[in-house]
């Protein structure tokens, strides 16, 4: 067996998933402690419906900030839009019929 260094350090994450599987993650965030990576995987799953969600009926086109506010700002605003035109729509159903 050799041993590589590496330039930086990583952590190995063994979990079980839903199913009794056992599971092994490797994380290169050191900040971040094991059971949070568990859990971060185990709701990976809510996070792509989430981000698909996001892809298909918002908006975005360009992130024009680089910061995580300007980007919680930006998804914010695309959300309100939607919600907003969504409640044009129907409201112009309803006086419509």
């Amino acid at each position: 067996m050799y041993r590589i260094k590496m330039k930086h350090p990583v952590q190995l994450v063994e979990t079980v998933d839903s199913k009794g599987n056992e599971i092994r993650i490797i994380c290169n965030d050191a900040k971040v402690n094991a059971q949070e990576i568990s859990d971060l995987y185990r709701n990976r799953w809510q996070i792509e419906l989430f981000f698909k969600w996001v892809k298909q009926h918002l908006v975005i086109k360009k992130l024009y900030g680089k910061s995580e506010n300007a980007v919680y700002n930006q998804l914010f605003l695309a959300m309100i839009t939607f919600c907003l035109t969504l409640l044009m729509k129907i409201n112009s159903l309803f006086y419509l019929s």
